[in-house]
Order: structure tokens, then C-alpha cells, then sequence
């Protein structure tokens, strides 16, 4: 009987926890400090556990276990702290003249990146309620630009250090209270690769951060995540003479009010469709997936953007922008209090837009369009920018 992973699994368990306080953050700067500790604590578990070894036959158990289990995570087996950090922020202002602004931050070598000036400066010069998205991406400094494998990484770790306990005979009560306290935390809901999206608000009044809840993955190319509806399966249902906007409202007109969630419906070049149905408790989320949905229009497949989001109830913004509903989706919504707004744009710069009633029909022919296109103005503006970029 030994305990000489004691240590090593004292470290397994530090750098989890700081996982997991990043996945339940809500400061923009805790987060990043959050992932950067999980790295400073995960790259000494090796270390912790050689530390420990006596014997030949200890030596040889953690050798052969290390390269059975750790060989596809080298940046595991380097301890240098020459990570190469990177955030890349970009912050919103729909129905100003510049929908986005884009920031990188990097940072190589010692030091965090929260003691950045320039990263602790920036939100501090905006003004009001600051809305912006940050990719958070790790790489090993020297290597190649594809982010460290996070969620491959945390499992060979698991692996190596049960199975080189069971190896080891470990039976210590210490042994057996690490493994416990690693095995409450979820390890395989973690993305795949090093690369977190968050969207956040910033009150620059009180210095307070808010980060969204969404309901949906994230991470990974911008279709990966989304519902494709192939050409050869038709259009959805409606009249033969319906455009896809047609169709697309008439999709959900056939679900409750209360199930309407804000939702992107991009138009391909073949006639597929991809779906990007999400759930925030953030406009910013709203912003962010706008922009994205401009990238993909950028790559030239896409003919025709169509998007819904719910609103409140006769509240405008700057710019005659309709107010994104950020409450709650369900005894509100139904007591009255929103709109549901649908708009579209294309390659050939035709825009279209219905805000329409939360009691609407299912009869779509009896939702008048607006007056004034205020929404595709404010919100869809930056995929407006990338069809005329491709298509002039």
C-alpha cells in the first residue's frame, strides 16, 4: 500500500476546480484568470507525481502509464509555462454607426493576463452598459496555431492517474478521498478543444460584470452546432409561391408564443438551411451570433439571412431599434408584454421585417409588414456589410 499520487491528485483536483469556477463565472476578468490557473496547476501534476517515486518498478508503472495515456498531449509532458494566451473581445453597438469593435489581447510567457494594463483598461473607456463577447484560446508557444485539446487532455489525465492507482495498489484513505472529490466534477461536458466564446455586459457605473446563461453549444465551425435542413428534403411546409421568409415565419407561427426563442435561418446557395436556434438571458448573445452569421455570409454559400427574436411590447431604442426581451420566456411573455419581430436581408440588399403581436395567427398573410425597416437597419446591419462586400 502506497500514496504516491497523493500530490499529484491534490494538483488534478486545483486545476479542475478552477475549471469549474470559470464555467460559473460572471467576472470577464475572473474567467480569464480562472483558465489560466487551471493551466498553471495542470502542467505540475506530472512533477507532483515523480516527486513521489522510489522505486524501479514505480518508475516503470508511471512511464508506461504516461505514455499510454498522455503521448497524444506533448503540451502535458512540457512543464514550461510558455503558453501562448490570447483573448479576443469584441464589443457591440447596434443601431450606432459601427455595429462591432474588435480587440485582440495576447500574452506569452510569465505573468497573468489579468495584470495586462491595456486588457484591465478597455471596458473602462466605454461608456453606459458595455455588451461584448471574449474567445478565450490557449496555445503552446512555438507550436502550431490549433488550440490545446482541453477536453482530450483532462480525460488522459483521469485515466493515467486511476489506472496507475489501481496499478500502484493505492488504498490510502487520502487516495480514496482525492478520487472522490475529482469524481464530482463532470469532466466530459467540457468542449473538445481550448477555445471558449462567453458573452458579457459590463455597468461601467458600478463596475460589475454580468455573463450570459445560453442554452446551446458553443465553440467549433459556426455550422457544427447548428440544425442543417439538406436541399434534398424541400423547403418547410407552406404555400408553393412562399418565399423562405414566408416559410420561416410560417415555422413559428405553429409553436406557442412562449417557445419563441431568438433564432438565425441562413439560405444557402443549393437551398439548405441552417438553423441557429439559442436561448440568452443577454442581447449580447444576440449581437455575437449576428456577427458570426456575417463571417459565414463572407465565405460566399449564403444567399439569404432570415432571423426572429421576441421584443418588448412597444419599446424602442436608439436609432427606432425595437428593445430585445431579455425576460423571461414564459408567465410574462404570456401576460402580454412582447412582440416578436421577424427580419430578413439578402445578396441582392432586399430587406424585409414584421413585428407582429404575441397573439399573432397562424395565418402569416395577416401580418402587415412595418412602416419603417428598423430592425434589419439596426441589427442585421453587419450581415447587410458582408453581402455587399461579396456581392456588391
Amino acid at each position: 500500500m502506497s500514496d504516491v499520487l497523493y500530490y499529484g491528485l491534490i494538483r488534478f483536483q486545483r486545476a479542475l476546480g478552477n475549471l469549474d469556477r470559470f464555467r460559473q463565472g460572471q467576472d470577464f476578468y475572473d474567467d480569464l484568470d480562472s483558465l489560466e490557473r487551471f493551466l498553471w496547476e495542470f502542467i505540475r501534476i506530472l512533477p507532483a507525481v515523480e516527486e513521489q517515486l522510489q522505486t524501479e518498478e514505480q518508475w516503470e508503472i508511471y512511464e508506461r502509464n504516461r505514455e499510454r495515456y498522455l503521448a497524444g498531449c506533448p503540451w502535458v509532458m512540457d512543464r514550461r509555462w510558455d503558453f501562448d494566451r490570447q483573448v479576443d473581445c469584441v464589443v457591440y453597438t447596434p443601431g450606432q454607426r459601427t455595429f462591432a469593435e474588435s480587440r485582440t489581447f495576447k500574452k506569452s510567457g510569465g505573468g497573468f493576463m489579468r495584470d495586462d494594463k491595456e486588457l484591465s483598461g478597455f471596458l473602462e473607456r466605454k461608456r453606459g452598459t458595455v455588451f461584448f463577447s471574449a474567445r478565450f484560446s490557449f496555445r503552446k508557444n512555438g507550436a502550431d496555431a490549433q488550440c490545446l485539446d482541453l477536453s482530450e487532455s483532462i480525460e488522459g489525465m483521469r485515466r493515467f492517474l486511476f489506472n496507475t492507482g489501481e496499478e500502484l495498489k493505492e488504498e490510502a484513505r487520502s487516495y480514496r478521498r482525492m478520487r472522490y472529490k475529482i469524481a464530482r466534477y463532470a469532466i466530459r461536458r467540457y468542449p473538445e478543444e481550448m477555445r471558449y466564446i462567453c458573452d458579457y455586459s459590463f455597468t461601467r457605473r458600478t463596475g460589475s460584470f454580468k455573463r450570459a446563461e445560453i442554452l446551446q453549444s458553443r465553440g467549433g465551425e459556426y455550422a457544427g452546432a447548428r440544425t442543417v435542413w439538406p436541399a434534398q428534403l424541400g423547403l418547410p411546409e407552406g404555400p408553393e409561391d412562399a418565399s423562405f421568409f414566408k416559410r420561416f415565419i410560417g415555422l413559428y407561427a405553429r409553436v406557442k408564443s412562449s417557445d419563441i426563442f431568438p433564432a438565425i435561418m441562413t439560405v444557402q446557395n443549393d437551398g439548405s438551411l441552417i438553423f441557429d436556434v439559442f436561448m440568452s438571458d443577454l442581447e449580447t448573445t444576440l449581437y455575437r451570433k449576428i456577427w458570426e452569421t456575417a463571417e459565414w455570409v463572407r465565405q460566399g454559400r449564403t444567399r439569404e439571412v432570415c432571423a426572429v427574436f421576441p421584443c418588448v411590447k412597444g419599446t424602442w431604442k436608439d436609432g427606432g431599434r425595437p428593445a430585445l426581451w431579455q425576460g423571461r420566456y414564459d408567465e410574462e411573455m404570456q401576460a402580454g408584454k412582447t412582440e416578436v419581430v421577424f427580419v430578413k436581408t439578402d445578396k441582392d440588399g432586399h430587406d424585409e421585417e414584421y413585428i407582429v403581436d404575441r397573439d399573432w395567427q397562424e395565418d402569416v398573410g395577416a401580418a402587415a409588414s412595418t412602416p419603417e425597416i428598423r430592425a434589419s437597419e439596426a441589427y442585421m446591419r453587419p450581415i447587410k456589410e458582408a453581402f455587399a462586400e461579396r456581392f456588391g
